[in-house]
C-alpha cells in the first residue's frame, strides 16, 4: 500500500489490512493505493480510524483499527503498478540517487522489489 508521497507499507494478507500504522494513515491524501501480488490495483476508499480525533491526538504514535471499502481501480497491471511507484519515487526529493532508483525501477518485475526502491535509505 502506497501513503501519501513518501511512505509505503507491506501487508502479509488481507486481515492485516484492519490495523495500521496512525502515521501512514495521517499521511493518506485521497484514497490510498492497494496493490496485490498479481498487480492488481484497488483503492481504500473511506480509509479512517475507528477511534475518533480526540484518541488519534492523545495517541498519535502506534497503530490504529481501520475501516474502509475496497474499489477496484480501472488501471492495473505491472506498467500501472510501476507508475504509481515512480509517483512515489518523485516525492522523494531529497535523495540524491533519484536517477539510478528510476532506472532500476524501469527495470524491476516484482512489487517486492519497487517497494524497496521506494523504501531503501
Amino acid at each position: 500500500m502506497l501513503f501519501g508521497n513518501t511512505s509505503a507499507a507491506s501487508y502479509a494478507n488481507a486481515s492485516a489490512l484492519g490495523n495500521m500504522s496512525i502515521g501512514q494513515l495521517n499521511a493518506v491524501i485521497g484514497p490510498p493505493p492497494l496493490i496485490d501480488s498479481q498487480f492488481a490495483i484497488y483503492r481504500l476508499a473511506k480509509l479512517s480510524s475507528t477511534h475518533n480525533g480526540l484518541w488519534l491526538m492523545a495517541n498519535p504514535t502506534g497503530s490504529t483499527p481501520v475501516t474502509f471499502t475496497l474499489e477496484r481501480d480501472p488501471k492495473s497491471g505491472i506498467e500501472a503498478t510501476r507508475t504509481l511507484f515512480l509517483q512515489r519515487l518523485e516525492g522523494q526529493t531529497w535523495r540524491t540517487d533519484l536517477d539510478q532508483r528510476r532506472r532500476a525501477l524501469a527495470t524491476e518485475q516484482t512489487i517486492t522489489g519497487m517497494l524497496a526502491l521506494v523504501q531503501g535509505d
